[in-house]
């Protein structure tokens, strides 16, 4: 079910009094639809869960600023850090699908670079924002990838396809598959590595609107494993507005929960409901800060840590490369600076 037709479901479910036990898993930061609105049966019983299993420390850190509610009650039941989140912001010129396609090709290429035993099959998701954005930007994808030598083993196929998949593992001669798709039929799966692409818009004086985007970005950080890049044209007044501006300081988990002001999201949301119009900086002033270290692990080091991460965290995604487990020794924040 898209999300967008979520509260029409349940509503609908709720109307008819089927005889039958009804349970909704959810998290309220996916939503489009802030909970309060729904009208829920008062009989029943509330109850909330807190910790994550399926991301890495940095994953989940890296989605504090786009979660509605108390995040600092959210725990990771692992010790896996995994990655700095890797934002990719370039100016726009030209046709917009084709430059989206071209920043793509080039963190493909720089991911398998960077991670040299990666095997892409079915872990790798593409996620944009929109049908309207998917159409061109697939075609043009497509295109590229076809032009890109180290990339001519790719096939490109929908959440949907993949969903169908009995098979995790390539088989010999077959391509390997990455999924492209929009951000509404991800919803509910999962990939080792996931890009976000194209999913931030201006903040406008529509708080829906605001509410979608961040809800986008959101769902689209919690889809990872282990790996998310952000690929955007630059933006002002985005919810990612933010990025272009980082200090410093050494990743702690519990440390990078203080950083977000209690429920910053709902509130600039709220603020932009009661303004009636876009609240300057307010993606900016959704967190205090978000830091890296100025030194950066060196290629081996980020090897050894993927490799010991994904074995811990993607067991359930079938076979994965013969990984060796290492200890990590990663201590940078939750994103990376800017590249551009």
């Amino acid at each position: 079910v898209k999300s967008q037709k979520f509260h029409d479901v349940v509503q609908e479910i709720l109307k008819n009094n089927l005889k039958c036990e009804l349970t909704l898993l959810s998290d309220e930061s996916q939503s489009l639809v802030s909970f309060d609105r729904i009208s829920w049966p008062e009989d029943l019983e509330d109850v909330k869960l807190w910790e994550v299993s399926r991301s890495s420390q940095r994953i989940v850190a890296g989605s504090l600023a786009f979660q509605l509610g108390d995040q600092k009650k959210i725990r990771c039941i692992h010790q896996s850090q995994g990655f700095l989140l890797r934002p990719i912001v370039f100016d726009e010129k030209g046709d917009e699908s084709e430059q989206y396609a071209k920043e793509v090709v080039e963190a493909i290429t720089k991911l398998l670079i960077q991670f040299p035993d990666l095997e892409l099959h079915n872990r790798l998701a593409i996620i944009v924002p929109s049908d309207e954005f998917l159409a061109p930007f697939q075609k043009s994808l497509e295109r590229a990838v076809s032009k890109t030598a180290e990339l001519d083993d790719l096939s490109i196929i929908s959440a949907l396809e993949a969903s169908k998949t009995i098979h995790f593992a390539k088989r010999n001669k077959e391509k390997a598959s990455i999924v492209v798709d929009t951000i509404d039929e991800m919803n509910g799966l999962e990939r080792l590595v996931v890009f976000g692409v194209g999913l931030d818009e201006k903040i406008t004086g529509d708080p829906a609107l605001a509410n979608t985007i961040r809800s986008r970005i959101y769902r689209a950080i919690t889809r990872a494993h282990l790996v998310f890049y952000l690929i955007n044209k630059r933006l002002a007044g985005g919810w990612f507005e933010y990025i272009d501006g980082f200090g410093s300081s050494k990743f702690d988990f519990e440390a990078e929960k203080d950083k977000y002001v209690p429920d910053a999201a709902r509130n600039t949301i709220d603020s932009i409901r009661v303004a009636g119009k876009s609240v300057p900086n307010a993606a900016r002033n959704t967190i205090n800060s978000i830091a890296v270290d100025e030194n950066e692990e060196s290629s081996e080091q980020q090897v050894d840590n993927f490799r010991a991460d994904s074995d811990r965290l993607s067991s359930g995604m079938g076979p994965q490369p013969a990984l060796e487990r290492s200890p990590t020794s990663v201590n940078q924040g939750a994103w990376e600076t800017t590249e551009n």
